[in-house]
């Protein structure tokens, strides 16, 4: 919700920083207990009043609903898309919210997160004081301030939340008696980081705490992504260390991975072998399984590598990945096997074959004019390198596979090799990355014309380090790319979202910090221009 702002403000923001289908809702100017809807559709901007009841809220004449956010989910996500129309019947799209900008570079800040789901994220995080501020689902304009406390009532130290509503009181913040007052939740916020904050826990029982452990945000709009960066970089102190947000950002995430997902093929003692690490197996649900392969061998369909999307977060990005380990040298003919069952085109390769003397991936690829001979179970697969080009960071090898089983046919694959990305870590410059990405779109979007649904192979050495920050990098590229700067990224949500695909994925914090600044310089040198 935007304060403060005109209709003729919202018109103005809608068509400087959205696009068609971009929509914010703000006080209505002629009515104060109403909302006002404002959507830009083309060249134009719409406004329709949105009326709130003590029983329900709708857009007049239209369903009714409990809250705000699920009368916009309904017409952004579920039935009711494409259905809202103007009265001559022309449809009226909403899109991507433009969002408001107080508040928005706060770690503690979430805008649209339900009580159930603030819940779970604190839960998750285990620490009296941790704590966020929501926007109330209930009531427009007022926040939620949801911490997590002690009961000392029960044994066992077990975590319970609570909720504190912060009203609003002449333009002021305050929460319980409103004995102290701020002019800004960021002020509310920082002074409860020192001072006690006195609850009435139970009946004639006060219980005092102080905020502590933010549960961060994560969804960012894009013109706000360089405070959000600068925010993140702002060191604190977390027992006797020098912590920041980028750090708190990933710690939450590494509390809040699964890890209770079977991995049941990958422990098989018949695929120990096959494993380049014994603790970095693929997840059951989502592992890549061979076919051409003998059946009455034991673990023959393995292979340690899972398919990835990001479907569930980003539903209108249709890109598919495999996530894959180095090979060891007994998976070379399972890992073209793959290559051939997947139809897979591209193969992005982020790991150097030998790093600091040790063995991060076997050559699977000729390096002379003689092919590669790969044994399948339905007939042999040759693999022919047919060019290597070395560019500045990179090198790009072109493939010919030939399968005489398969009416003789013949099919092209581009291995995009990145010889500048150290393990564990990044590069040092976010150029090469970010251009090396760019550069497999430009490819992959010829070869898109003749097929479409091929997944990209990613690996690196374990599959989950530099494959994952890839993988994130290039989903929020095309994200960006497709709804354009008005849209939100939340980068923390999305990996939580691949991480549930194969574990692990963006293996360290300065991998997790890369990403945010690699998509920082896309935005301002790449997609700006």
């Amino acid at each position: 919700i935007h304060r403060n702002i005109t209709g003729v403000e919202a018109s103005e923001l809608l068509m400087t920083e959205g696009r068609d289908g971009s929509f914010l809702i703000r006080p209505s100017s002629s009515s104060a207990d109403h909302l006002t809807l404002s959507v830009r559709r083309n060249d134009e901007v719409i406004h329709i009043k949105i009326q709130q009841t003590d029983d329900f809220i709708d857009l007049y004449g239209g369903e009714q609903f409990a809250s705000l956010p699920q009368l916009i989910d309904y017409y952004v996500n579920g039935l009711g898309r494409g259905n809202l129309r103007e009265s001559n019947g022309k449809v009226i799209h909403l899109e991507n919210p433009l969002p408001a900008q107080k508040y928005r570079g706060e770690r503690w800040f979430h805008a649209n997160l339900t009580c159930t789901e603030s819940e779970v994220m604190l839960k998750n995080l285990k620490k009296e004081g941790s704590f966020l501020i929501r926007e109330s689902s209930k009531k427009s304009g007022q926040f939620v301030l949801c911490y997590l406390n002690k009961d000392h009532d029960v044994i066992h130290n077990q975590n319970n939340l609570s909720l504190l509503h912060s009203r609003l009181q002449k333009g002021l913040y305050s929460i319980g008696d409103g004995l102290n007052c701020f002019p800004s939740l960021t002020e509310l916020v920082d002074y409860y980081r020192t001072h006690d904050l006195v609850v009435m826990f139970k009946k004639n029982n006060n219980y005092s705490f102080r905020l502590q452990k933010s549960c961060v945000a994560g969804a960012t709009a894009i013109q706000n992504l360089e405070s959000k960066i600068a925010e993140l970089e702002k060191e604190f102190d977390d027992r006797d260390k020098k912590r920041n947000g980028f750090w708190e950002e990933f710690e939450t995430m590494e509390h809040n991975e699964a890890s209770n997902k079977p991995m049941t093929a990958g422990y098989a003692p018949e695929n120990k072998v096959k494993n380049r690490y014994r603790n970095i197996l693929p997840y059951d649900d989502t592992r890549v399984k061979l076919l051409n392969v003998n059946p009455s061998e034991p673990g023959s369909d393995y292979i340690n590598a899972n398919y990835i999307n990001a479907r569930q977060t980003l539903p209108h990005i249709h890109k598919s990945y495999i996530a894959c380990q180095g090979c060891v040298k007994v998976t070379i003919h399972d890992f073209w096997n793959m290559v051939w069952q997947e139809n897979v085109n591209i193969i992005v390769m982020t790991t150097e074959l030998i790093e600091n003397g040790k063995n991060k991936c076997f050559l699977y690829w000729s390096e002379t004019a003689e092919p590669l001979m790969v044994d399948l179970y339905k007939g042999p697969l040759s693999v022919t390198t047919e060019s290597s080009t070395d560019y500045k960071d990179y090198t790009l090898r072109v493939f010919t596979l030939f399968h005489n089983n398969v009416c003789f046919q013949k099919r092209t694959v581009y291995q995009y090799h990145h010889r500048k990305w150290p393990d564990k870590c990044t590069p040092k410059d976010a150029t090469g990355v970010v251009e090396f990405v760019l550069e497999i779109n430009r490819q992959a979007g010829k070869i898109s014309q003749n097929n479409q649904s091929s997944p990209w192979l990613i690996h690196c050495s374990a599959g989950i380090g530099r494959t994952g920050t890839f993988i994130l990098i290039d989903l929020i590229i095309n994200q960006i790319h497709r709804e354009g700067l008005g849209c939100i990224i939340d980068i923390p949500k999305l990996l939580m979202d691949i991480r549930n695909q194969r574990a692990g994925l963006v293996q360290t914090e300065k991998q997790y910090t890369f990403v945010y600044k690699a998509v920082l310089l896309y935005v301002t040198k790449y997609n700006v221009r």
